[in-house]
């Protein structure tokens, strides 16, 4: 499946909007500062998670979000 996310950095409040495979490994990649919007700004929790079948259904949903 795939995943639309929103992340909320424990520092500044600031919300980030992603989708992807792996939730797991990307709030692991964006706490490690290996994501260019999200380096130096966390650590990040997840505060929205949704789950899709296909990537485009979890594409859709972050552009509606975003």
């Amino acid at each position: 499946g795939y995943f639309t996310y929103i992340l909320q950095s424990e520092k500044s409040g600031m919300l980030y909007i992603g989708q992807s495979q792996d939730i797991v490994q990307r709030l692991l990649r964006h706490n490690s500062n290996r994501s260019k919007f999200t380096r130096n700004k966390g650590p990040w929790k997840i505060i929205f998670c949704c789950a899709f079948e296909t990537r485009s259904e979890a594409v859709a949903m972050e552009a509606r979000l975003k």
